[in-house]
């Protein structure tokens, strides 16, 4: 009996960071495939560039245009896919820095494939692959950040001030080492900046989980590809709001006396629903 070559069908989203691959290249298991002259995370570099002295780190920052410089890794630093399959998974509800990627990738005028003009540097460490929504992801991005710091001048050159990395999950930079805390800017979707926390065996007694002059948070995805209202519920709130948040309409008082359990729980917020 003959039996038929099994044809596997490739699936364009394990290339989430390009499903298309920015049309230069083809998604085979999680790598993007690029056609001759273009390389790297989605295709989208055609380029690379050295000093013209070896050993120098030229400086071509501009102070009036935003350039961004993503670091290339290497699959075994950071991979999509982390193949420890009690750990690895992939949440919808943490998709933002897959969205930041996409975006990212496609935007010509502010990422530049020419890092000694960079102002700003982004680590895709890739830390919800390799830590979930509530592990410390700090040792994945450690790892990443003893790669950067090997093979390319410019972590050292700032401390990695102007650095920055995704930490998704519910808790993200909170219970980092002081070290990473301090440094490399850090996306997260929990904020919490606040001195002597005793909750949460947080260790950080100066300022808890960010610094808000430095840090960033950021929804933890982006459900909305329109207004941010939606067009049927514009006018209500426009109309809520002169009238000083009052609707005659509403005449029922909702009161919630339940428990909740462990009130450290995605660090409290969740008492508020």
């Amino acid at each position: 009996v003959d039996i038929p070559p099994l044809v596997l069908q490739e699936d364009p989203t394990t290339c989430w960071f390009s499903p298309t691959c920015g049309g230069r290249g083809r998604c085979r298991s999680g790598f993007c495939h690029c056609h001759d002259g273009w390389w790297g995370w989605g295709c989208h570099r055609s380029a690379a560039y050295q000093p013209a002295t070896p050993g120098t780190v030229p400086d071509l920052r501009s102070k009036t245009r935003l350039r961004i410089y993503i670091y290339e890794l290497p699959w075994d630093i950071a991979f999509p896919f982390e193949v420890q399959e009690e750990i690895y998974t992939r949440d919808n509800i943490y998709t933002g820095y897959e969205q930041f990627m996409q975006y990212f990738l496609m935007d010509e005028s502010v990422r530049t494939e020419n890092p000694y003009e960079a102002n700003l540097f982004y680590v895709p460490a890739l830390a919800y692959f390799y830590a979930e929504n509530v592990r410390n992801s700090q040792w994945q991005i450690k790892s990443v950040i003893d790669h950067v710091r090997q093979k390319f001048p410019f972590y050292n050159r700032s401390s990695g001030r102007d650095h920055f990395v995704f930490m998704p999950g519910d808790r993200a930079s909170c219970h980092s080492d002081r070290w990473l805390q301090d440094g490399i800017i850090k996306v997260v979707h929990f904020g919490m900046q606040k001195k002597n926390l005793t909750w949460l065996g947080i260790e950080n007694k100066d300022y808890g989980c960010i610094q808000n002059k430095r840090d960033l948070v950021v929804p933890s995805r982006s459900v909305n590809t329109g207004p941010l209202l939606p067009n049927v519920t514009t006018p209500y709130y426009q109309w809520l709001v002169s009238n000083r948040g009052y609707d005659g309409n509403r005449t029922l008082l909702f009161f919630f006396a339940g428990g909740v359990g462990d009130g450290e729980y995605s660090g409290g917020v969740r008492l508020v629903s």
